[in-house]
């Protein structure tokens, strides 16, 4: 059986400041970083065989606490990335919801309504990404158990697909908190969730 664990990366200021990041970037806050560290601690002996990241500076931040634990590399993964949200980057939620309030209201209420902001992706498109690159990982580690680091929106679609549920159901799914574990396991054909939002590991 092979088991892919899905991690968020860590609090950033912009988690802080309630901006929509996308694929914009924000570095860790000191919060964010010790979340890291009670990552790496719960993750080392799981004998991962690979740490892949989204390229994103804060999930690259993320991962390196876990990689340096297990003398592995961090191995960038674009398919890994946020949803590019262009125009709404960098700007708070408050901001959006007046500026483009049909577009904040089809992303937080019919996510399957919403075709992207402007200049960026749709959800169905990250979708598609992000599931494309975990079955190949899945497959190249056939048998490992591996972790990857990405973002809220991206694993929460990830795991849309593995329920298996749609995209309509995006916010329903368990809370993804910062530095979050979720699982999925890949056996022949099958595919099977297993935790989904754990933050077992984080102290209160």
């Amino acid at each position: 059986m092979t088991k892919v664990f899905l991690m968020r990366h860590g609090q950033t200021r912009w988690n802080l400041e309630e901006r929509f990041q996308g694929s914009g970037d924000s570095p860790l806050t000191e919060e964010g970083k010790l979340q890291a560290v009670q990552a790496a601690e719960r993750l080392k002996d799981l004998q991962l065989a690979a740490v892949y990241s989204s390229p994103r500076k804060r999930a690259i931040q993320t991962a390196m606490p876990v990689a340096q634990t297990l003398n592995l590399e961090v191995i960038e993964q674009p398919g890994l990335e946020e949803i590019a949200l262009g125009e709404w980057e960098g700007k708070m939620y408050s901001e959006i919801k007046t500026l483009d309030p049909e577009g904040y209201h089809s992303f937080f209420h019919h996510p399957e309504l919403f075709s992207g902001a402007r200049g960026g992706e749709s959800l169905q498109e990250v979708k598609q990404r992000s599931v494309s690159t975990v079955e190949e990982l899945a497959e190249k580690h056939s048998g490992q158990k591996i972790l990857v680091v990405s973002h809220a929106v991206t694993i929460r679609l990830l795991l849309t697909h593995y329920l298996p549920c749609s995209i309509n159901d995006l916010w329903n799914i368990a809370r993804i908190s910062q530095t979050s574990l979720s699982e999925i396991k890949f056996d022949g054909d099958r595919r099977q969730v297993g935790l989904i939002g754990c933050t077992d590991h984080l102290s209160d």
